[in-house]
């Protein structure tokens, strides 16, 4: 039926059969981690535990990577994918209303949000610094 759509040669088929085959090992270990962080923030709903889905699949990460011994990240597709989410489940949590006590504590929640930014950059710089990967 896809022939139909996208007119494939043989030889076509055979790369692109050859492709998936070599990249099966790849695909499992996604699919495995997804499964994984899935099921840990399923526990973290059941034990009611705030922001259960984001803490849980992270937690999942985590466990994964110990086990595993050593970080296995996963394509950017699936970050940008999970940073999508992230974005729009925070999104979906303001209102106006949100926005009007903001405003109230403009001043503190500018100084929040610039110390933590200010660590998180101090952060990442001790990481790189501390990583095999610089």
């Amino acid at each position: 039926m896809i022939d139909k759509i996208i007119p494939l040669q043989k030889n076509d088929v055979q790369e692109w059969q050859q492709k998936l085959i070599s990249s099966l090992p790849e695909i499992t270990t996604i699919i495995f981690q997804l499964i994984l962080g899935i099921c840990v923030a399923f526990l973290f709903v059941w034990f009611q535990i705030p922001v259960a889905w984001l803490l849980g699949s992270m937690i999942g990460g985590i466990i994964y990577s110990v086990i595993q011994g050593n970080p296995q990240p996963l394509p950017k597709f699936f970050i940008t994918v999970g940073k999508s989410f992230i974005a729009i489940a925070t999104a979906a949590r303001f209102s106006w209303e949100t926005i009007n006590v903001a405003a109230t504590y403009a001043v503190p929640l500018l100084l929040c949000v610039l110390i933590s930014g200010s660590l998180s950059l101090f952060h990442g710089y001790l990481l790189s610094r501390w990583s095999q990967y610089h």
